[in-house]
This record gives structure tokens, sequence and C-alpha cells, in this order.
């Protein structure tokens, strides 16, 4: 069931994911007129073919897509495979948003291009304030192991570094790749500030 108070277009797709894109795609797409009736829309949807043996373990997915600036509202969607077992949880929006994520092709819409910004957004002040600190304490332990003599905690501050200054520039916590990067990165920090190395450890006893 599908809405435009000032008309409109929406269109399905099924395709399979994968890290960013999407592939194996089939859907209809349908015209609105303008209205506040609920209209129903049907329409069968083929699912392509695989074309090789590793894309049956791609997970699939169903967009529903309506163009910018529209108003489209929908509700009560189902997709039926050929047994008329129906694939989609929560088709009624009847707990809220749950299996259901929403999404734009202009990602400037949803997004702060600024790090400590999106923090703020997020987590509030302290969520700001716990990054900041664990910044802080890894760059704070990176140099004190530089002074004790260690030379390799040298590429940690350079990197520290350049973390700091990407965050002004995006979000790059968002990327699970990056974030997972940055927090070894500064997991290395925080570590160099208790590690004292063999040498140390054998002056003080």
């Amino acid at each position: 069931l599908a809405r435009a108070p000032t008309g409109g277009r929406i269109a399905v797709a099924v395709c399979q994911k994968m890290l960013l894109y999407s592939v194996n795609c089939s859907g209809a797409s349908f015209d609105l007129r303008p209205g506040s009736e609920w209209i129903p829309l049907q329409a069968p949807i083929l699912v392509p073919a695989e074309p090789s043996e590793a894309s049956r373990w791609r997970p699939v997915d169903m967009s529903i897509y309506a163009p910018p600036g529209s108003l489209v509202a929908f509700t009560d969607v189902h997709l039926r495979d050929e047994d008329g077992t129906d694939l989609v949880a929560n088709p009624g929006f009847e707990r809220s948003t749950d299996r259901w994520f929403f999404t734009a092709d202009n990602h400037l819409a949803w997004r702060i291009k600024d790090q400590f910004l999106m923090t703020v957004f997020e987590q509030g002040w302290l969520g700001l304030s716990t990054l900041a600190a664990v910044l802080a304490a890894a760059v704070a332990g990176s140099i004190g192991a530089l002074r004790r003599d260690e030379p390799a905690s040298a590429s940690v501050i350079g990197a520290l570094a350049a973390v700091a200054v990407s965050f002004l520039f995006d979000a790059l916590l968002e990327s699970p790749p990056l974030a997972t990067l940055i927090w070894l990165v500064l997991g290395m920090g925080l570590l160099a500030g208790r590690y004292r190395g063999k040498d140390a450890v054998t002056s003080t006893r």
C-alpha cells in the first residue's frame, strides 16, 4: 500500500549486496496519482540467476526508492516467494522501524564530515570528551615511549596526528574497516605508555 499527496513515483528493487554496492538487481516501479487514499500496488519480481557459485552466499535485500523531494508513504509491504511465504519482517511497521534501514543516495544529507561534530551529534559532549581523552592519552603514551628511547613510537605519533587531522574532514569511525584500524592505532599509543621495554624493567630491579 502506498500514497503520495502530490503524486510521485516509487520503485522496488531486490538485489544481492556486496560490501558497498548492489548486484544482480530486479524490481518494479509504480506511478502514483495525487491523493490521500492508500493504493494497493503489486508486481512480479523475477530474481536473477546467480552468475557464479560464490554469489549464492551474498545477502539479499529489498529496497524501496522515491525520487528526491517527493513525499511518498507506504505500509503493509510484502515479498512472497513461489510458495506464498512472506520474506519481509515487520511488513506493517508494527514494531516501528525494526528490520528497516532508511538511507539516501546523497550521503551528505545523513553525515557530518567532521568526526568531532559527528560524535557530539550522536553521543553528546560526554562522547566527545571520551574520544578526546582517549586520543590525548594515546599521544601522551607515545611521547613518553619516545622519551624512553623507543623510536618505534614515533610512527605511532605520526599515525595519531594523521587520525586527528582526518577527523576534521570526515566521520571515519562510520566505516568499520577504518574504525578498526584507528582503534588499533589508539590502542598502540595507550599501550606504549604502559610498556617500558625489557631494559627499563631490568634497571628497576
